[in-house]
């Protein structure tokens, strides 16, 4: 059985991870293809618009050490005293797995080329396009953009000489179109074939 495929999106914050995520979930399964949007795990509470299972699995911080303990993530991470982990068991093995890691979670997954096909897609976006983003969001400017920025360049700073190390990768550069986007990724996924069509549907390949 081929290995599973995990497209892994990450950047700096406010690229647009989670709403890339989202929109090349939707494309691929509108377009009839098997997709499994990762859920994480975190231990910080649900915003307002949040939902379990959806966005986060919001559990408390006894389970999540015990999951760590027992070695269940493929990657962990802290943000702001929460913790956040991938769950391996949220890995389907018949699906195309889309999930969003930051920096250090893609170094981790590293670890796991021999176990999954990971195909790496970087967002990047200017510094004042980020910051456009966050006051939007946030709808102020908060002193924490610019802790978060400083923190960015660092934890980005090998980035690019570790994609080096994954056979597949992909950078996307200042594109504002969430639609560009996901059809530049799709277009990456048919150049290295990780499917094909077999007369009713489509087939993962061994790519």
């Amino acid at each position: 059985m081929p290995r599973p495929i995990i497209i892994a999106i990450c950047g700096k914050s406010a690229t647009g991870k989670t709403s890339l995520s989202k929109r090349l979930a939707k494309f691929l399964i509108n377009n009839g293809y098997p997709v499994n949007l990762i859920v994480s795990d975190t231990t910080r509470p649900p915003r307002e618009s949040e939902k379990y299972g959806v966005d986060y699995n919001f559990i408390d911080d006894y389970h999540f050490k015990t999951r760590e303990k027992n070695q269940e993530y493929l990657e962990t991470a802290e943000f702001r005293g929460w913790n956040y982990g991938t769950n391996k068991f949220s890995i389907k093995n018949d699906k195309i797995n889309i999930g969003v890691f930051n920096g250090k979670g893609i170094k981790s997954l590293l670890s796991y080329t021999a176990k999954y096909r990971i195909i790496v897609v970087y967002l990047s976006e200017s510094f004042f396009e980020r910051m456009r983003r966050s006051i939007k969001r946030e709808k102020s400017l908060k002193p924490e953009f610019f802790r978060r920025a400083a923190a960015d360049c660092k934890d980005f700073l090998w980035f690019k000489r570790t994609l080096k190390h994954f056979r597949y990768w992909l950078i996307l550069e200042d594109e504002s179109k969430l639609d560009v986007k996901a059809h530049k990724v799709y277009a990456y996924l048919n150049l290295i074939k990780i499917f094909y069509w077999d007369g009713q549907k489509y087939i993962i390949s061994d790519f």
